[in-house]
């Protein structure tokens, strides 16, 4: 517990804020472009919202907005930009060595960087939740004159993609942590993990596409599941024609899989790299 307090404590750096923000932006256009687009179906005389497209009048179901948002492309360039601080500034800033040297357990200090990253994940999420929270009282200027929906239902349907959130936020900061211990710097963890996970959204569309994590991914999330309704993952979940939508357990186990062995990746290559440069 001591370890995982010290990470955390080295985290509490100008990167992490000046990430949180980034992705609270990102928020705050994502839901204004909805709301304009429900004001202009309203105009149009379509049907009226549906509960999954009013979470931008709740405080509460807007957390299924910074969920999804952790759990796709803006949550994965912002967990990489941490791992690159956070453990391959480790080497770019000679303290490897010293940490070693207070505890030499190679797999407990790999475990601890991926605990930390995740931990720290999850509390920007939260950041961006409140951030969207107070930015639905202004979306309410946009929003058709429909019932906003209650606080209770909104958490209903926040909850359920939060919870899925910190599994996702769990593997990216393990694909983190190995592109950080491969490259130990900080463009080679964005460059790697983006290479990673983007070259997985590319081959989606074209080849081994239940082979691969972005297929996972969309299954544990739910991000375009009609019964769910609209997503608010900035991720591609649209696959070959005859390709079924991924189910959960497939989800599941692909992502529990890759958490698995990105950590244990992680840990065999640093246990055998040699730190004294």
């Amino acid at each position: 517990m001591r370890l995982l307090a010290s990470e955390l404590r080295r985290l509490r750096r100008p990167l992490f804020f000046g990430s949180a923000l980034c992705v609270v932006a990102v928020g705050l256009i994502l839901t204004r472009s909805g709301a304009l687009l429900g004001q202009a179906a309203s105009f149009k005389g379509s049907q009226p919202a549906s509960a999954s497209s009013q979470v931008f009048t709740s405080p509460t179901g807007v957390g299924r907005v910074a969920a999804d948002m952790m759990a796709s492309i803006p949550g994965l360039v912002a967990i990489l930009a941490l791992a690159g601080g956070h453990v391959a500034g480790e080497w770019t800033g000679g303290t490897i060595r010293t940490m070693l040297m207070q505890d030499g357990r190679r797999w407990r200090w790999v475990g601890g960087k991926i605990a930390s990253l995740t931990i720290a994940a999850v509390v920007m999420e939260f950041i961006v939740w409140a951030a969207l929270a107070v930015w639905t009282i202004g979306l309410r200027r946009w929003w058709p004159t429909t019932p906003q929906m209650g606080v209770a239902h909104g958490l209903a349907l926040a909850l359920s993609d939060v919870a899925r959130s910190v599994l996702v936020v769990a593997v990216f900061a393990a694909i983190g942590t190995l592109a950080a211990v491969l490259t130990r710097s900080m463009l080679g963890t964005l460059l790697g993990g983006m290479f990673v996970v983007g070259g997985s959204l590319a081959l989606s569309n074209i080849a081994f596409t239940r082979e691969l994590p972005s297929y996972w991914l969309t299954g544990w999330m739910r991000f375009h599941d009609p019964a769910i309704g609209a997503p608010y993952g900035l991720w591609n979940d649209r696959f070959p024609p005859g390709i079924p939508y991924p189910s959960l357990l497939v989800g599941v186990v692909g992502m529990v899989g890759l958490l698995a062995l990105a950590t244990a990746l992680s840990g065999v290559i640093f246990a055998r790299s040699d730190v004294s440069a």
